[in-house]
């Protein structure tokens, strides 16, 4: 009796066991190997700019259920960031005819195209379609807001500024904590003519870039939007000027944003000098004079916690160098000036 219920037991693990092996590879299962999971997971790849990963996986999807509609999408927008809009078009209007039909992404994809090769009516279209489409929770809000942005963007082409205008203003008040949308209304508002908007969503990105460099302080691309956020600030109260030559308040404020201006574009001149000490670094290995010029600039940038390790480097070798003993006294003062503001 023991026996035969011992051989029953193991062969319900068995099955159970089978059972969970076919669904993470069959062609329609929801396992974490299951095609649509892998596609599901490309995707996110794609979005996160690991572009090899995410071919890798959309292959081996693609492999076990060739039919997948899901690898439409994926390899739509795997062209999208290469470049190939045609290629791109291809498969994500496929998509968008068939399984993705009730899928924001696919429409999503085929507006940007349309926006980024200026075939506005046509973009207007599928954003507005993705719009619809696009998840109303909390958490999703800045799908929606990026997609409504894209879509004011469409309609200022398109010359219909009081449509852009409530696109943005709903885009504006969803996406606070999202420096780079926040800067594309701002730079949209200005093209409009809504001074307000375009204002308090240049403030709205300057925090967000200003928290993004606290954690990444030599990262580029957010000097260079940063950059961008400011030039639209100058242009606004260059604007007033224009309209009333004796508004001091304007003209103070435009000299302040100027000098904002100045130190940023100095900044991405730093950033390119420290990339060429690294660069000598690793060419030539790590001197007393090359660490010091790369803690210095990291100084400068607000990487206080490289500046200092690289100057621990230092003293370890030569404990009674001046230059990093009076660099490294000084770096909490560096590092206190690094937020921009107006």
């Amino acid at each position: 009796m023991f026996g035969r219920t011992t051989l029953i037991f193991t062969l319900m693990l068995l099955a159970v066991a089978f059972s969970n092996s076919a669904a993470q590879t069959s062609p329609g299962g929801t396992g974490v190997g299951a095609p649509i999971v892998m596609v599901e997971r490309a995707l996110e790849l794609i979005d996160a700019g690991d572009y090899g990963n995410a071919q890798k996986l959309l292959q081996e999807a693609e492999v076990v259920n060739p039919d997948l509609e899901l690898l439409l999408l994926g390899k739509g927008k795997l062209m999208m960031v290469s470049g190939n809009d045609l290629k791109a078009i291809s498969f994500l209007e496929k998509y968008n005819i068939a399984g993705g039909r009730s899928d924001y992404r696919g429409f999503a994809a085929v507006g940007e195209i349309y926006v980024r090769n200026r075939r506005y009516s046509l973009a207007k279209e599928s954003l507005q379609k993705a719009r619809e489409l696009a998840p109303l929770e909390e958490d999703d809000r800045a799908v929606r807001s990026q997609i409504t942005t894209r879509l004011a963007e469409a309609l200022v082409r398109l010359d219909q500024p009081r449509l852009a205008i409530r696109q943005l203003k709903e885009a504006q008040a969803a996406s606070v904590d999202d420096p780079a949308t926040q800067l594309m209304i701002c730079q949209l508002a200005s093209r409009v003519k809504e001074p307000a908007l375009a204002n308090e969503a240049a403030d709205n990105a300057i925090n967000g870039f200003n928290q993004e460099l606290r954690l990444s302080p030599f990262r580029r691309a957010t000097y260079q939007q940063l950059t961008a956020c400011f030039e639209v600030l100058i242009e606004l109260a260059a604007s007033e000027i224009t309209d009333n030559r004796n508004d001091a308040q304007a003209i103070m404020r435009t000299a302040r944003l100027m000098r904002e201006l100045g130190t940023l574009r100095r900044r991405l001149n730093l950033i390119d000098a420290r990339d060429l000490v690294l660069q000598a670094i690793e060419v030539g290995g790590a001197s007393t004079d090359k660490l010091l010029l790369a803690a210095e600039l990291e100084a400068e940038l607000g990487g206080i916690e490289q500046a200092r390790a690289r100057l621990d480097e230092i003293l370890q070798q030569d404990a009674e160098n001046a230059r990093a003993l009076q660099l490294k006294n000084s770096l909490g003062q560096l590092g206190a000036s690094s937020a921009f503001g107006r």
